[in-house]
């Protein structure tokens, strides 16, 4: 089961709490641990936190990191909550389903999943193509409810549920783990799994105790985007 401390030694929440949940949203998986450091030794650079374990991102430039993934990344949280949703509706909540409806998002999402051109050599785009929504499913599953609660966030113009700074983040987790409890109960055909996020498959956090957050999710009809 991954997890990670965001406690610092005071007991208080990790004044770099936020950068490291960010990283772990663009590298989520144990094979991207190189890719979390260099992030993260980037800002232990410039704020002077730290000591900075790897060589530092191209032009030490974190949040454009950030925006290279979610064009990918925010995807598997929009098919996690479409899938919770539906489920929790009594509707066909099957991927297939998830992925037909996140074909037809209107232009207006393109910049909330990561739409900006971060290198005008390189732009961002949404993926369209089922292979690549599944491919940015699987790759970003063990993060996929941190994504659905950003997107959450968005659609319900919610400021308070935001990664980026740490006066938010508390109220960000608790909305990824009630995502995560979710779709814990959704099921999931699939050799490798029973359910649509496994417990034993997604991050955990420890917060201090007086961080700690809960929240409830009531599930909306989505016939389209809102």
């Amino acid at each position: 089961m991954p997890f990670r401390d965001l406690r610092a030694d005071d007991g208080n929440l990790d004044p770099l709490a936020q950068f490291i949940v960010l990283a772990l949203m663009c590298f989520p998986r144990q094979e991207d641990k190189k890719g979390r450091d260099r992030m993260l030794s980037t800002i232990r650079a410039q704020t002077g936190i730290g000591k900075p374990r790897s060589g530092l991102i191209t032009n030490g430039d974190f949040f454009k990191e950030v925006d290279k993934h979610a064009a990918h990344a925010a995807i598997s949280g929009h098919l996690l909550m479409t899938c919770i949703q539906h489920h929790d509706l009594g509707q066909d909540h099957t991927l297939e389903v998830a992925i037909d409806l996140a074909k037809k998002l209107p232009d207006r999402w393109k910049i909330a999943y990561g739409g900006d051109v971060v290198d005008p050599d390189k732009p961002t785009h949404m993926p369209h193509s089922r292979r690549k929504m599944m491919d940015a499913f699987n790759r970003y599953l063990s993060v996929a409810h941190l994504w659905a609660a950003f997107l959450y966030g968005i659609q319900n113009e919610r400021e308070d549920i935001a990664p980026d700074i740490n006066d938010t983040l508390p109220t960000f987790l608790a909305y990824g783990e009630e995502f995560a409890q979710k779709a814990a109960k959704v099921p999931f055909s699939s050799p490798n799994r029973r359910v649509l996020l496994p417990d034993d498959q997604r991050w955990h956090f420890h917060l201090p105790t007086d961080s700690i957050k809960t929240v409830q999710i009531q599930a909306i009809p989505l016939d389209s985007p809102t």
